[in-house]
């Protein structure tokens, strides 16, 4: 576990420690290069991870090996969907056939485009790396190689959802589907983002939350009947996912409440509305495992929302949300670091195990 502990304690040390007594120093270079510190340190975990850690991986190397013997052409006659996936296979194996080379270049592509949005984004650095820590995302990216690309694709077309590129926002989400079909969902990432949905509408998706929680089972059961395979490959099943609706719904009332809205800007807007979207989606959740795999989509942008609501408090009560940021920080930390040793690991990546032991 020591190489997690690593992950987490370098960048608080960091933190903790830049500028010193310095009043002058940069905070937001503070911010950048902590987040920086992260993700490096998770990269190098996820390069020189080995070939058990991520349950997945037994799966996806033995198809790496096939894919490679294979024509472009006849990528396409052997699987039926999600070609994208193949053919980078197909490109890697041009250069490399070696298991960890292809373990570290996926790692590249699905951490780089993420760790690139948080660097720019994030107002809060040890709060943002907490977050993060406790959503499935982290645990997805040393397993499901093909969702992990996709939602790393999804976090590039952040870009053009706040620049209003539509075009180019929606070829990019189609890129994404070539790699995991689930990506179809971020098609709503675009209007979701550029509704103005204030405290005073927020009432208005009460009544539609409480329908979705009362009859998830029949609503996810129809919208199933548009996913071909994956309706028929996950059938309506209890998931008991009532933590993670709990912890949003929180965040969602957190979102909506603390800030004052003179002081909100439109791209925290734009993440505030995906807080319910966020929420709904992980109440359909309680009914299939699909529904849970598609939020992962959105609530990837979780932890950049909640410093900036932080950030545009009331000013009498600024401090006291700050405080209540480095608790929460404080928290999902421990949190993340008695779950990893709790056993609940369902994607065994831990401990951790270089491809060299």
């Amino acid at each position: 576990m020591i190489p997690y502990y690593i992950m987490v304690g370098v960048p608080i040390v960091f933190y903790l420690l830049y500028g010193g007594t310095n009043q002058y120093f940069n905070n937001e270079k503070k911010q950048r290069m902590t987040i920086f510190i992260f993700f490096a340190i998770l990269l190098t975990l996820l390069i020189c991870r080995d070939k058990t850690i991520g349950v997945d991986l037994s799966s996806y190397l033995p198809r790496f090996n096939f894919v490679k013997n294979l024509s472009f052409a006849n990528i396409f006659k052997e699987f039926e969907g999600e070609h994208g996936y193949w053919l980078l296979n197909k490109v890697i194996s041009i250069f490399t056939t070696d298991d960890q080379w292809f373990i570290a270049i996926m790692a590249a592509i699905s951490l780089l485009p993420i760790a690139r949005l948080y660097i720019k984004e994030s107002e809060n650095a040890l709060l943002s790396i907490s977050i993060f820590l406790i959503l499935p995302n982290f645990s997805m990216m040393f397993s499901g190689l093909r969702q992990a690309i996709a939602i790393a694709i999804v976090a590039m077309s952040f870009k053009f959802v706040k620049e209003k590129k539509l075009i180019l926002f929606m070829l990019v989400i189609l890129l994404a589907m070539t790699f995991h079909t689930s990506a179809f969902i971020a098609f709503l990432l675009y209007p979701i983002y550029h509704m103005n949905i204030t405290k005073a509408k927020l009432f208005v998706f009460v009544p539609a939350i409480l329908l979705v929680l009362i009859f998830n089972k029949p609503i996810f059961e129809f919208l199933l009947q548009f996913l071909g395979d994956y309706g028929e490959k996950y059938p309506y099943e209890e998931t008991g996912a009532y933590t993670m609706i709990i912890l949003f719904a929180l965040f969602l009332i957190f979102a909506f409440f603390v800030p004052k809205e003179e002081n909100m800007d439109k791209n925290t807007i734009g993440l505030r509305n995906i807080s319910v979207i966020v929420l709904m989606l992980q109440i359909f959740a309680l009914s299939n495992f699909v529904a849970m795999r598609m939020n992962y989509y959105f609530i990837i942008f979780l932890p950049l929302l909640i410093p900036k609501v932080i950030n545009r408090s009331h000013e009498r009560n600024k401090q006291v949300y700050q405080f209540m940021g480095l608790v929460m920080a404080v928290f999902f930390f421990v949190y993340y670091i008695f779950d990893a040793n709790s056993g609940s690991d369902v994607l065994e990546i831990y401990p951790y195990k270089a491809f060299w032991a």
